[in-house]
This record gives structure tokens, sequence and C-alpha cells, in this order.
């Protein structure tokens, strides 16, 4: 039971902690502070074995927090300070998933799948009390989290860039709002000696913080930038600030990494925050700036005859018949928006698309949004004249 809902074991005690009167995820937390001892082995496998027990107690799932979870907090921000540590950057990147941490009763108010017999035990006087207590672990998990802000700070001096990469991370995500932290970031974004960190700081800034107060901080650094990755980080950053304001030199550095993706593809994967592939992340950037901006990625990438290139037709394809059928409305003739005309009209006039190299692509696309897939009948069904 304590494993499914994080029960805990109502520890009262305010000095040192106890720790066999509290639960992680996986029943008593005694074995807490030895796994964080371990952090200091000298063996990798141990490290890591260390590393990853951690946080299937602490932050199981990579998301819920459990009671023992604020108390580790502190315990691992003291470690940083050992500078013979390793694996600081596993720390950051732990600590930064506790400070977005929930408690475990969500993926039960987000199951539409609960059986009554579940839903009635939720509900008892027991689990409403329980669930208070768990909110309230979280609440202190994220508080522990903010808290270690001015030792996450120091890591910026660091020669290990990837532990400087992760505490500007976590910096973005934690300390932004502070103009002395912000203004530590932008710096790391202007001239730090490795691009990951530079890319890093562009991501961090834009995080949170008004387009007018950093907009033109990140326009000047991408101006000066000369690597391809920082270059699409600070512009992908750009884009999201400014949105359909923004610059056609900025966009074009965005549809760059489309056409051209060996030349970011392997660094990107790299970053701290990257969950998705170069292209996914790319494509929801661009479909920020509207139909318009996805319409140019799709003659700057029909017009290039790399694999690499064509490899992103297809979703930005669906991501551009998305932004016009977002909510599916009846699809016949009479229904059809101007708007959704228009974007029809810009396929069947766009050559390079029903060529043979992207003919299949396009068909799949149009029969998903329940459209003709014949140019012909795509037009008559429109009911437009093609432009020339």
């Amino acid at each position: 039971m304590a494993a499914l809902f994080g029960l805990g074991r109502r520890n009262n005690k305010s000095n040192d902690t106890d720790w066999s009167m509290l639960e992680d995820a996986l029943g008593p937390a005694d074995a807490i502070p030895s796994l964080i001892k371990s952090l200091e082995s000298e063996d990798r496998k141990s490290r890591q074995t260390a590393l990853e027990a951690l946080e299937d107690r602490l932050i199981h799932q990579g998301a819920f927090v459990f009671e023992a979870t604020p108390h580790a907090v502190p315990i691992m921000v003291k470690a940083l300070e050992n500078e013979d540590l390793l694996d600081r950057y596993a720390i950051v990147r732990m600590l930064i998933k506790i400070g977005h941490g929930v408690s475990v009763f969500e993926q039960f108010d987000q199951s539409d799948a609960l059986q009554d017999a579940m839903k009635q035990q939720l509900n008892t006087p027991e689990m409403m009390e329980q669930r208070k207590r768990n909110d309230e672990w979280v609440l202190n998990a994220h508080r522990a989290v903010r808290n270690a802000v001015p030792a996450i700070e120091k890591l910026l001096l660091s020669s290990d860039r990837r532990l400087r990469s992760w505490a500007t991370f976590f910096l973005g995500e934690f300390g932004v709002e502070d103009p002395r932290i912000l203004a530590a970031l932008m710096g790391l974004m202007r001239s730090d000696s490795n691009s990951h960190v530079r890319a890093t700081g562009a991501f961090a800034v834009s995080r949170g913080t008004p387009a007018p107060v950093v907009a033109g901080e990140i326009k000047n650094a991408l101006d000066k930038e000369g690597h391809p990755l920082t270059r699409l980080v600070m512009a992908m950053s750009l884009a999201r600030l400014l949105k359909e304001y923004t610059p056609e030199e900025v966009e074009q550095s965005i549809v760059k990494a489309l056409v051209e993706p060996e030349m970011v593809e392997e660094a990107y994967a790299d970053l701290p925050w990257v969950q998705n592939k170069l292209h996914v992340d790319v494509i929801a950037c661009l479909s920020i700036l509207g139909e318009e901006a996805l319409q140019r990625t799709l003659n700057a990438l029909s017009a290039s005859d790399k694999d690499t290139a064509a490899a992103s037709v297809k979703p930005l394809l669906n991501r551009l018949l998305m932004s016009v059928f977002y909510k599916r409305p009846k699809q016949t003739p009479e229904a059809l928006t101007l708007r959704q005309k228009q974007t029809i009209m810009y396929l069947t006039s766009h050559k390079n698309l029903w060529s043979d190299h992207y003919e299949s692509s396009l068909r799949d696309i149009l029969k998903a949004f329940k459209l003709p897939t014949d140019r012909m009948e795509l037009i008559q069904y429109v009911g437009m004249t093609p432009s020339a």
C-alpha cells in the first residue's frame, strides 16, 4: 500500500532525520543515506547503481515525490560541494526532476480507467488525509530544490562542461526570476567557452522570462554566434518568445536544421532538456510561427535532394494541416474555411510535393485528414483556381 499511495510513517522529528521512520517509493527509507554515500565511489558501476536506486526511491518513475524526498535533497546538495565527486551533473539532473515532481495521487486523478472500488477508496477520509500529506511532501521537496539555487550557482564556475550545462539548465528552471541569476545565465549564453553551455544558457533565459527582457540579448548573441548548435537553440528560443514576430533570418536558422540535420543532430541530442528527436522539436517550434512559416519550410525541404531533409516532410505536412484543421470539422467543400482552402491549394500548387519523392507522404497525410488524395480531385474539391 505504501508503494502505491505513499502512505509515509509520520516522522515528526524536527532535528536529525530518522530514516527508519520515513518512507520512499519502495518502503522504509533506511537505505537513502548509504546510497548517497555510494555516489563517492570510484567505481563507475557502483555510482550508476546508486543513482538509479536513488531516483527510483525519491522521484519514482521520474515524476512522483515521496515522504523521504524533501529530506534527501539537502544531503544531495551538500554532496555537490565535493569536487572529486564524478557524477555531480547526474545529481543536478535528479534535483531538476524532484523540483518538477508531483504527488502519486496525480496518476489516479488523470486516469479514466479507475474501477469504482478504487475511486471509492481514494475518496475515504483516510485517503483524503493522506492526499494532504502527499501534497505537503511535494511542497517541501519543491522548496528544498529552490533553496539549492545558491549551491547550484557555484557550479557555473566548474571546469566540467556537462556540470556547467546542467547547472545552467537547473537555474533556468528554478532561479531565473532572480535578476542576478538571469544576468549570470545571459553571461554564459554570450561568452562561455563551450557551445552546449552557451546553447543551454539561451534556452534557460527564455524560460519564464518576458520577451522584452531577454529577446534583444538572445538576438545579439545569435548575430555573433558561429556554432550551428548554439545558433539553432538561440533561434528556437527567440521563436518561442516572439512567435509570429520572429525575424526572417531567425526562422531561416531553424529551417536550416531540417535541411542539414547532420550538422547538429548528434550534438542536439546531448542537451540537458532534449527528450525528442531533432526534427520533432524543430517542427513543433516552427508551428508556433504559423502555417506560412511551415509552408516556407516545406519549400526549403522539397527543394533539397537530401534524404535527411525528406524525412521531415511527412511530419511537417501533418503539422501544417493540423494547424488549420485543429478540431477536425466535417470535411466537405461547404464546411471549409477560406484559410483551409488556401492551405489545400498551396499543396496542390506545390509541384515538388507531387513528385515521386514526396507523393506517398502527401497522400498519407491527406488521407488521414479525410481529403482527396488525387491532385485534380483535390482542386475540384476545394473549388479554387490553383496558382501558377
